[in-house]
């Protein structure tokens, strides 16, 4: 931190600087987003990891001053050695920043699956944006897509304004407008009766709101969010290969929120398996075939359907890093299945151990009996699956459901309580109802905004200095003397 000081303090040319901040962007330099020094106290961590970040933020936006004075520079001067050292410097920046912005990648928020218990996303939504640290890239599954679709066709100003009236909210997730409608005894009689509850058409009225009728590449153009929603393709007798699909502005630009959202939702006996939808240029819809074009073939993705994406990919970690360059997850986990595991023995962000002196919440016994029941039903679980002795229901292999990767670097967890499982597949009781489930996950996030802040000001920073770049080397790359191509 000391070198960091001592080289922007000197001034003069910038090439010390970048060379002593080079190796401080990576994910984890020097430990400083270990997720235990920010579980030892109940609001941030060790004021030497703050002065850094600080530090850090501080020479970055050094360096945007610094780009602004060397385009002055060079605007001035003609063929002189003090515009050719300034074109350098500028070059020298340039690589720096192309360089860092690829090791210390973007951050992603993913929404988990959880029937009813996804509501409590909302609060985690609120929280980001209200602190401006949500994320550019998302990802929702099931009822984290459901979540996610009202995000991607809002601004983060409407979206802020939504999730703080909720009034509209609760008109389209409420008791009488939400999408699980129905009591138990209706359900049941229509899972006997048809083998599954709710019409397609009549989920498709429910998201009109939420979605807007966009399509990926239509949302990312008025957001900017880089939003991506999971599906499983469904496994029959003639499709048994095929992996979970991450739909996104890349993939399937064209294809449609609604029937995204829908695909990540169709839980066996919930609703039936649905296809996807693509908008033609005319505003018609037709069936997703996967190819350019419009092939008919018969292998096409418009004769696969599609099955809830929380089976084999609810939050999917990797994948987001393979896209999109994201090497630090956010995750908003409300599995019904997975809550419950949430111990956290040695503490947790916001919540640590109540008594110093001892290393694991609930002592020692306690600890290891939790590891020792989670890991024996991991194993067994791999065994039966592994040796063929899972058989698939509903064309499903359930060993995902707790085989994957369940968690991020951050893993934000609601308290919930027996009432949520009790009402996991109806709408929101009343209007104290969802405030409740929006303040309880919002207090969560809170706990969180320690470790989340100093990721998300470093990152936001390159960005802008990213920008000041762009504009400041645009004339060298018409045609300068010192610029790349």
């Amino acid at each position: 931190m000391q070198r960091l000081h001592d080289s922007r303090v000197a001034g003069g040319d910038v090439s010390v600087l970048l060379g002593v901040m080079r190796p401080c962007f990576v994910k984890n330099f020097g430990g400083v987003m270990n997720y235990e020094m920010y579980t030892r106290s109940h609001c941030g961590t060790k004021a030497l990891i703050d002065n850094f970040v600080g530090e850090l933020e501080t020479c970055v936006e050094y360096l945007i001053d610094r780009v602004a004075v060397l385009q002055q520079e060079v605007g001035e001067t003609e063929d002189s050695p003090n515009r050719q050292q300034s074109e350098q410097q500028l070059e020298a920046i340039h690589q720096f920043v192309r360089g860092v912005r690829q090791a210390f990648g973007k951050t992603s928020l993913l929404l988990s699956g959880g029937a009813a218990m996804g509501f409590y996303h909302f609060g985690v939504l609120r929280a980001l944006l209200a602190e401006g640290m949500l994320p550019k890239v998302v990802c929702g599954t099931s009822m984290g897509s459901i979540v996610l679709s009202f995000l991607a066709s809002r601004t983060d100003e409407e979206a802020l304004k939504e999730l703080r009236q909720l009034d509209n909210l609760y008109k389209h997730c409420g008791w009488e407008g939400g999408p699980m409608q129905g009591s138990v005894l209706w359900k049941a009689w229509r899972v006997l009766t048809n083998g599954y509850i709710y019409e397609i058409v009549d989920m498709e009225c429910h998201l009109e709101w939420l979605t807007q009728g966009m399509t990926f590449e239509e949302a990312y153009k008025k957001t900017g969010l880089a939003i991506s929603i999971t599906c499983t393709p469904k496994k029959t007798s003639s499709v048994q290969g095929l992996p979970p699909m991450l739909l996104n502005h890349l993939t399937t630009p064209q294809v449609t929120l609604t029937s995204a959202v829908l695909a990540s939702s169709c839980v066996p006996c919930l609703m039936p398996p649905v296809q996807l939808m693509e908008k033609l240029p005319d505003g018609t819809l037709k069936p997703y075939n996967g190819v350019h074009g419009h092939s008919t073939d018969s292998e096409s993705l418009d004769m696969i359907q599609m099955r809830d994406g929380s089976f084999e990919s609810d939050v999917p970690v990797q994948a987001m890093g393979a896209f999109f360059n994201a090497h630090f997850s956010v995750v908003s986990q409300v599995n019904p299945h997975i809550t419950p595991f949430f111990f956290n023995p040695k503490g947790a962000v916001g919540r640590p151990i109540r008594w110093p002196w001892k290393r694991h919440r609930g002592g020692f016994l306690a600890f290891l009996a939790e590891c020792c029941l989670k890991e024996d039903m991991i194993k067994i679980l791999k065994i039966t699956r592994n040796t063929g002795m899972l058989f698939r229901m509903f064309g499903v292999d359930w060993s995902y459901l707790f085989l994957q990767e369940e968690q991020g670097d951050i893993t934000i967890v609601p308290n919930v309580g027996l009432s949520d499982y009790l009402k996991i597949l109806d709408n929101i009781h009343s209007r104290p109802h969802l405030d409740e489930l929006v303040k309880k996950s919002e207090r969560s996030t809170w706990r969180h905004f320690s470790i989340i802040r100093h990721r998300m000001r470093l990152e936001r920073a390159l960005e802008k200095l990213s920008s000041a770049l762009s504009v400041a080397t645009e004339p060298l790359w018409r045609g300068g003397t010192g610029g790349t191509q």
